[in-house]
Parts: C-alpha cells; structure tokens; sequence
C-alpha cells in the first residue's frame, strides 16, 4: 500500500536521480583527483631523475654512490650493469633500454606498489621511485570525505524531496478526492485555485467538468422521470430489451403482460422474459425490420410490435408494444349480448311470475299448501329480479360516480377477522379449510368498510361455490410500494381460458347454459362488475388468475392513503 502513494513514487524518484547524480560526480572527481596525485607525483620523480643525470656527468664514483642511498629512492646503474643481479628491476630495464627519454611505470615489489622513472644511457641508467602508499592513504581520504559530504546532502536531499513531493502530490490528492466524491453523485464539492499555474487551471477544468456533470445528470434525470411518468400513462405496455432478452425499460402494463405470459406457460426461464418472446426477439434482430405477433395469454388477446433499436449502423437491441384488444375485438359482441341478458335475466323471473300467477288464478292449485308454494316461488323470483334491478342500478351509479364511499380508517386486521368468522361455519360445512395470513406491517389504512365487505364477500362467496370438498382457500395480505394487495387463492374448478377476460363484464357467467342449479341459483353476472368498480373507486386494482381443475386466484390493490 505504501508504493502506492504518489508522494512515495516522487520521493523514491528524486532520491534516485540525486544517488546517481552524486555517484557519478564522485567518481569523475575521485578519477581526477587519483591522476592528479600520480602526474605530480611522475613529475617530482622526472625533475629527480633528469637532476641525478646532469649530476652525475660532472661528479666521481664516490658521489655517485651516496646519491645511490638518497632518500628519494634513487637507484643508478653504471654502463657494466653492476648490480645486474637484482632481478626486481630487470623487467623495467628491458623496457626501457633503448630509450633515449624518460619512462615511467607503476610495479609491485615487496608487496608494495612503487611509481618508478627510469632514464637509459649508454653509460647508466638511472631510476628514482616512490611508494604509492601516501597517494592510497591520501585517496582514502578524498573517499571519506566525499561520502560524509554525500551522506548529509543525501539527507537534506531525502528531507527537500518529501517536502517537494508532497508539495507536488497535494493538488493530486484533492483531485483524488472530488472524483471519488463526483462518481458518488455529488457535485458540491470544488478545487481551489490558488496557484495561476497547470495546476490552477487544471482545478479550474476540474471544477468546471463537476458543474457540467451536474447540470447533464439533473438533465437526465428530468428525462428519465418524463419518460418513466410517460410509460406509465400509456395504456399500452412497453418494453425495451438489449440483445440478451434482458428488460432495460418497462412500464406497468407490460410487467403485469410478462407475469401473466410466465403463469401461462408455467415456466422457470433463466431470463426476464418467456422463451417463446425471446425466440420473437431473434427473429426481429435476424430479419431487422419489425415484425408483429398476436397472442392469447390468459384468454385475453395480444398484439406486440416488435422493432430493432439501433446505434448508429448497429443493433442493440428492441423495442415491444404490447396492446390488449381483447376488448376492442368483443365490443361489438358484448353490447349485443348486454341486452341479449338483460333480456334473458329479466324474463325468467317474469315468465316464472306470470305462470304462477295464471295457476293460482286458474285454480290449479286447490290447496293452501300449494298456493303458498307457488306464491313463494314468485316472491323468490320478485326478490331475485330486485336483486338483478339493485344491482344494475349499484353498477350504473359506480361506473357514473354517483355513488360516495364512506371512506374512514379501520384496523385491517379486525377487518379481516369479522370476514373470516362470517365464512368460517359455511366453509366447515362444506369440507373447505380456509386460512389466512396476514404478511403487512400496516394495520390501518382509509376504505369504505360496507363496500370493501360486498367485494370480499362476493370473491370468497364465489370461492366456496367453486370449491370442492376437501378444498382449500386462502387469503393472503401483502404490502407492495404504497398498496395493500389482497389475494384470494382457491383450488376450485378454475376458469376455462376463454372465458377469463370477460368476468368483470355485466351478466357475464361461464356457464352459457343459464341452467338454473343450485349452484348458479343465487347468480346474476353481476359480483365481479361490481366489485371491479368498488376497487377502482377506491383507486386500486382488480385482476384474476386460473388455470382449469387447478384453482383461481384473485388479486386487488388498495392504497394505503386514499385520505
């Protein structure tokens, strides 16, 4: 971690330019200062020798010899080579015999290193040398010294460059730092530019790049809450996808499209989205050009433009429509059959009421007993033909507004146990276990307590009906965002496919027989379109799930403030 701080490397760095620098200084002034001392010592020895040379042309043999043991180190030869038996300086004789200047050389006698001129004539030759020793002993000397001096200036040098590393680096760490800060989203921080030099304008381009991140990010985020705020207006469903069948932008409305295309399938896929819309995907990505699909999930029917989203000459990825005309194709046939049963509801009960009318005019029937069975046949049918007026009348008056929830907070959970007590003996009865569990942390939330009731009614009524013996039925309380979810999940006789976009429709039953069993008795094809706009008045929404002989489930939403 240490050789990773920038004030380290610089350190380091200057510390090892100085070491070289110095280094080679010190040799270069080691070297010259070594032949300094060998050329003057070379010279002192050749004004000796060239001395000695003229002297001993104008002196005796007994001169000579004193001259011989001078203190210098003198050693002279006279032409018959006297002491030709000293084989120590034979060497040197050889190379300089024939010589008619001064030679010089450096040789090792008696473990001593000597510095030698030798002059050759043909009468003598003279040699004057001189130990080495001093000019080591001097050197040694030179070498303390220039290592003391590197030494102290190595640690002003060491002190100079932190200082100045540090000096450097600082403007590097602060920079350090607002990025770290930047890449965190936050724009607030600035450099300052006290210095009018790189540094200063690169804290001055650094702090203007913050003010220009900030500006394109809050721009961004704008742009991505108009787009989120439009996907989510649009009754449409809308999808983007890269390459990989990975979802980059989804609304709602496409969300709910995908679970209910996943349910269908009853499929574990490994990406975001079914197999069989992936396949949709490469084929677009292959052809590149849009294509478009029609679908019939959950009895309800699809249509998906898919279209190529490009980047420059490249794709990368699509873009989907997803659009219900489940409705816009049975619009026409609904307002047909709207009459068609309201028609059939209402004469019934009519033809019931006017035939046992006409018995009990006509006296078939003789006896009280009988009498009082066929006028409770036709107060059965005035109630139920009530109900049918009641309840049309309850739809028009939601669907127009004109009906005011009472809208107070309740305990949920209190709520929600007076339901259950309601339908506990009725599912015991009828061998159905129901349970609940109760998942959200809030407690108290603003509904209309009457209205809320008629729905939940109705869907667990339903449920029961639909339910065989040893059934089960659930009803779970969820939270999600600002939304209580309701869930009722039943494993009843389920219903048919075709039939499951049209439940909330008026007078809708999926028993197109109208055969007046005991299970269908009390049934107008009313409930669910009421309960439908019951929620919707309370800003929530209702949905269903079901799959035949597996069981139903039924979702709704309620906010938790709707004050």
């Amino acid at each position: 971690m240490l050789w990773r701080s920038i004030v380290v490397k610089y350190w380091f760095f200057f510390i090892l330019i100085f070491i070289i620098c110095y280094t080679s200084m010190s040799f270069i002034i080691y070297s010259q200062f070594n032949a300094h001392l060998i050329n003057q010592a070379e010279n002192e020895l050749t004004l000796t020798v060239k001395s000695v040379n003229k002297l001993m042309n104008n002196t005796t043999n007994r001169q000579i010899d004193e001259i011989r043991d001078h203190e210098y180190g003198i050693i002279m030869f006279n032409k018959n080579n006297q002491v030709a038996n000293e084989s120590e300086w034979l060497s040197f004789i050889n190379e300089v015999s024939g010589v008619k200047q001064i030679h010089s050389d450096q040789i090792n006698m008696h473990d001593k290193q000597l510095l030698i001129v030798g002059h050759f004539s043909p009468q003598s030759t003279i040699m004057a040398y001189r130990s080495l020793d001093t000019i080591a002993q001097t050197l040694t000397k030179v070498e303390q010294l220039l290592f003391m001096i590197g030494l102290l200036l190595l640690i002003v040098f060491s002190a100079f460059s932190y200082l100045l590393s540090k000096r450097l680096s600082e403007p590097l760490s602060k920079m350090r730092k607002t990025a770290l800060t930047y890449a965190k989203g936050d724009f607030n921080l600035k450099l300052p530019m006290n210095n009018p030099d790189e540094i200063g304008e690169l804290a001055m381009a650094f702090n203007r790049m913050g003010r220009q991140l900030s500006y394109q990010l809050n721009a961004l985020k704008q742009e991505k809450e108009i787009l989120s705020n439009i996907l989510r207006s649009m009754h449409d469903g809308v999808l983007t996808l890269n390459l990989d069948g990975e979802i980059i932008i989804s609304n709602p409305q496409a969300n709910q499209f995908i679970a209910d295309f996943l349910y269908q399938e009853n499929q574990v896929s490994t990406r975001q989205i079914p197999d069989q819309l992936y396949d949709f995907i490469q084929d677009v990505i292959k052809k590149s050009i849009p294509q478009s699909y029609h679908l019939k999930i959950q009895g309800r029917d699809w249509t998906m433009v898919i279209s190529p989203l490009y980047e420059e000459q490249s794709i990368r990825g699509v873009v989907a429509i997803v659009r219900d005309v489940t409705e816009q194709n049975q619009l026409d046939q609904l307002r047909e059959s709207f009459l068609a049963n309201i028609s059939h509801e209402l004469r019934t009960p009519i033809s019931l009421m006017q035939g046992y009318s006409e018995a009990i005019i006509d006296g078939v029937a003789r006896s009280r007993e009988e009498q009082i069975d066929l006028a409770q046949i036709i107060l059965d049918e005035s109630l139920r033909m009530g109900r049918l007026v009641n309840e049309l009348l309850d739809l028009a008056k939601l669907k127009s507004g004109q009906i005011d929830l009472i809208i107070n907070s309740y305990s949920i959970s209190e709520f929600l146990a007076r339901i259950i007590r309601k339908f506990k003996v009725k599912c015991t009865n009828n061998g159905i276990s129901f349970s609940f569990g109760n998942n959200a942390t809030v407690d108290e939330i603003p509904f209309d307590r009457d209205r809320l009731e008629q729905v939940l009614t109705n869907l667990i009524d339903n449920a029961i009906r639909h339910t065989p013996v040893n059934g089960e039925i659930k009803l779970i309380l969820t939270e999600a965002n600002d939304n209580l979810i309701f869930e009722l999940h039943d494993t009843g006789s389920g219903i048919p496919e075709q039939d499951l976009p049209f439940i909330f429709e008026r007078f809708y039953k999926a028993d197109k027989s109208r055969s007046r069993t005991q299970l269908n008795k009390k049934g107008t094809g009313l409930g669910l379109a009421i309960a439908k706009q019951i929620v919707e008045a309370h800003g929530g929404q209702i949905s269903a799930q079901s799959k035949l002989d597996r069981g139903t489930t039924f979702k709704f939403s309620l906010p938790k403030n709707n004050l």
